[in-house]
């Protein structure tokens, strides 16, 4: 994910899911994926 969008990765931190267990915090403007779909 850095290395495709140009992002540093500063660090993780364990989240409890057990799917995808560790989030990922990057530096940079855009690093969050929101799913606006249904915004008004």
């Amino acid at each position: 994910m850095a290395k495709r969008n140009g992002w540093k990765l500063k660090r993780t931190r364990p989240n409890g899911d057990r799917i995808l267990s560790t989030d990922c915090i990057f530096e940079g403007k855009q690093t969050t994926f929101e799913d606006t779909t249904y915004d008004d």
